[in-house]
């Protein structure tokens, strides 16, 4: 068997888990992390496994990587949005789901058109963002010193393997397992919280347990990741504490409240950040395209049209948008893709579902959109700026390894065909056997997409607005800042504290020792999340 197939079919393998893990994860967890570092460290293990490794190169581990990982960035995007339409028509989200065949079958088109729009876009942005900006994409770096680490062997993967065990170990303690196989069940509950929560009227105070959150705030490093605690700040001790006191807003209600401002901020930064850098750059970015002759070892952007005109039809005509709503929906996500990718490539962050709800916003600008509608388009966009930021940071790895971004495209390709298969069943048998919008599957971010589609308080948002627009204009990331607004603290905290343990090791010279101490923690709670996901999921699809 030729390395380059193996590739692709341990990578595959992988993206069926990764799948399975990323529906459990976002809808139960509330949350998903980028998976590139623990996939890579997931195929070193299938490798090692299989006795396979010391012929693997690092450019297949690199390629079964990136296809593996498409899988849970793909899932994240589904179930950040398509819940939502339980939120805003419980009636309308019971009749979806009524028909399995049909529910399969559409979520299927969602994820397939908005995973390889995400793909395209992404070879579109590759030479300008990686290559001449060389933006950091610190977890794409972090993936490629995890995957030469583990290659070269000695000193350095001794190094991650003892972070990761540790990590991994903590992870199993806090998380707990449980395993059911026939009349025989395990159960082991943890017993570390993920966070210590203290209140004092209107001010909250919350100590993080999150070694994957503070080796990504450690890549993401200081200057990023304050700006995002700034925001932090205002939100929960000056802006929170302020309705609380002066106005008398509940604590319950503080939501409705600064949800708005941190969207407003977002979208605010977003768009002066659109015209100052993105409108610029896309103009060099096309024009190189058009005029310089493509190499062998690239995906041909000209593909972009191509696909857009099959998305238009695909849209239109099996998903009953109408031709200017699909036009308008793509002409979006391709401005959100860009704005992803260069907050991914600045930041590490990339807000799947906020930038699917500005797509829907502006589609709804000329034409008139049901619940159906503007879920379908916000699950497009979503997966389609997930898919695209992942990709990214896999192209930056593949950039510092010389991996083929020709290869690395088929294999997110791939990734997207088996994603798109598999999560529509992952989700439905998830849903039958946990009640949506209970404890056991509360689904916040469906939540904050089905919010942002009702009555958001129009005055906040404007105010937010200014804020993002402001900060934006003083060369700061107003996006970031937005984020902070309504991340939990928790959190924001243990980012921070990754960012200010980088800033306090600044004065050392350019160590990948500290980036696999980070690479280990995030790898480690990863994995382990990822197969206790698996394990809690399995029996629900079989």
């Amino acid at each position: 068997m030729e390395a380059k197939s193996r590739s692709y079919i341990i990578g595959g393998v992988l993206a069926v888990l990764m799948t399975m893990s990323g529906v459990y994860i976002t809808l139960r967890m509330n949350a998903f992390m980028w998976a590139s570092i623990l996939t890579a460290l997931m195929a070193m293990g299938i490798y090692k496994v299989l006795k396979l490794e010391k012929d693997a190169s690092v450019h297949e581990i690199n390629i079964a990587q990136t296809t593996a990982s498409t899988g849970g960035i793909l899932a994240a995007g589904i179930c950040f949005t398509i819940p939502a339409i339980y939120f805003l028509d419980p009636e309308l989200f019971d009749t979806f789901t009524s028909d399995p065949g049909s529910f399969i079958f559409k979520i299927f088109v969602l994820a397939l058109v908005g995973g390889i729009m995400g793909v395209l876009f992404s070879a579109y942005l590759r030479k300008h963002m990686i290559i001449e900006e060389n933006l950091p994409f610190v977890i794409g770096e972090a993936t490629a010193d995890t995957i030469m680490a583990g290659k070269g062997g000695g000193r350095k993967m001794k190094i991650l393997l003892s972070v990761f065990s540790i990590t991994a170990l903590f992870t199993a303690l806090r998380d707990g397992v449980s395993l059911t196989i026939g009349k025989l069940h395990f159960a082991f509950e943890g017993i570390i919280p993920f966070f210590k929560h203290f209140q004092w009227g209107a001010f909250q105070f919350q100590i993080p347990f999150m070694p994957m959150a503070l080796g990504a705030g450690y890549l993401i490093g200081y200057k990023i990741v304050s700006i995002w605690f700034l925001g932090c700040l205002f939100s929960y001790y000056i802006f929170q504490p302020l309705l609380y006191y002066l106005y008398d807003v509940p604590m319950e209600q503080m939501f409705a409240y600064i949800l708005p401002l941190g969207v407003g901020t977002i979208i605010g930064g977003g768009i002066t950040l659109f015209i100052l850098k993105v409108i610029p750059s896309s103009i060099r970015t096309f024009k190189a395209m058009i005029s310089v002759k493509v190499s062998k070892d690239e995906l041909n952007p000209r593909l972009i049209p191509i696909f857009a005109i099959i998305s238009v039809f695909i849209m239109s005509f099996v998903l009953n948008l109408s031709i200017v709503a699909s036009i308008l929906a793509i002409l979006g996500i391709w401005v959100m893709t860009a704005l992803a990718g260069r907050m991914t490539g600045e930041t590490g962050i990339d807000p799947m579902e906020v930038f699917a709800v500005i797509v829907v916003l502006f589609v709804k600008l000329a034409v008139s959109l049901g619940t159906m509608e503007s879920i379908a388009i916000a699950a497009i966009a979503a997966v389609s700026v997930g898919v695209a930021g992942d990709l990214l940071f896999d192209l930056k790895a593949g950039h510092m390894l010389r991996t083929s971004p020709k290869s690395q495209a088929k294999a997110q390709i791939l990734g997207v065909l088996i994603g798109s298969v598999v999560v529509g069943f992952s989700l439905l048998a998830i849903l039958n056997a946990f009640t949506l919008g209970s404890p056991e599957l509360y689904a916040a971010q469906a939540r904050l997409v089905s919010y942002m589609f009702g009555a958001i308080n129009v005055k906040i948002f404007f105010m937010g607005l200014v804020i993002g627009t402001a900060i934006t204009f003083m060369k700061r990331p107003g996006m970031v800042f937005g984020i902070g607004i309504f991340i939990p603290l928790y959190l924001s905290v243990a980012f921070f504290i990754g960012g200010v343990v980088n800033y306090l090791n600044r004065k050392k010279a350019e160590d990948e020792t500290e980036r696999l101490i980070a690479s280990g923690l995030i790898g480690g709670e990863g994995v382990v999340g990822a197969i206790l996901a698996i394990v809690k999921m399995l029996p629900l699809i079989l």
